[in-house]
């Protein structure tokens, strides 16, 4: 594995959460295993790694790095867009593994207190959040970016097709595509996506992380990549 000695990384991983009021919230899916993983990868490989996660995510073991993993969570996505701003915003990081499950919308209206089941009928509005992933590189054009793109039913093809759309707007360096239908099997099976090279398919959220990791460090030898406030350290 290409050492990552000097090098910091910001990743992130897990769910997301939008309130309705003060007790209930919309989320999704996401268990932050993927995240730790690639956390627990850079680590192992000798990088400074500041790994932000939802709440109620999988954290990566602490025993991987002790003094060079710091974890800092977030629930929603506006402090999400707050955290990355302000921490890839002031250049510090060589590359960003965008591994975290935003959510792509939210209620107009949270209301204060909790909503008695004796209201009835509650209609909910809801509205777009920011891109976030498409804010990164405005935040430093030079960061080596990869970002993840999820579908549902779609095959190879399409897959490899919408991650390309994610890179075009984003600017993102490399792109794992996946389908949920593969996470519902247990198999997490991706496509990494990548500007010049031919899509690569890989099986596993282990190797997933261990490809990821290990390009985010062929990248950054190649010269790519540019480079705490309210994190804590583990271990």
């Amino acid at each position: 594995m290409l050492s990552f000695e000097g090098r910091r990384l910001l990743i992130t991983g897990g769910p997301t959460r939008a309130y309705l009021d003060a007790v209930r919230y919309l989320s999704n899916r996401s268990t932050g295993q993927l995240g730790a993983l690639l956390a627990e990868q850079a680590v192992a490989a000798g990088a400074q790694v500041l790994y932000v996660y939802g709440e109620g995510s999988l954290l990566p073991r602490a025993s991987q790095g002790p003094g060079r993993l710091e974890a800092l969570a977030v629930e929603t996505v506006t402090e999400l867009e707050a955290v990355v701003r302000d921490h890839v915003g002031n250049r510090r990081y060589d590359a960003m593994i965008h591994a975290m499950a935003v959510l792509d919308f939210a209620p107009v209206e949270v209301r204060p207190g909790k909503t008695s089941s004796e209201e009835g009928e509650w209609l909910i509005r809801l509205v777009p959040t920011p891109k976030v992933i498409h804010r990164i590189k405005e935040w430093d054009p030079g960061i080596f970016l990869v970002g993840f793109k999820l579908e549902v039913g779609t095959d190879d093809a399409a897959l490899v097709a919408a991650a390309r759309r994610l890179m075009a707007r984003s600017g993102a360096d490399a792109v794992v595509a996946n389908d949920l239908q593969s996470l519902r099997e247990g198999v997490h099976r991706g496509i990494v996506v990548r500007p010049g090279h031919a899509p690569e398919p890989v099986a596993g959220k282990e190797e997933i992380a261990r490809r990821v990791v290990a390009l985010v460090g062929e990248a950054l030898v190649a010269g790519r990549g540019s480079g705490d406030g309210g994190a804590r350290t583990l271990g």
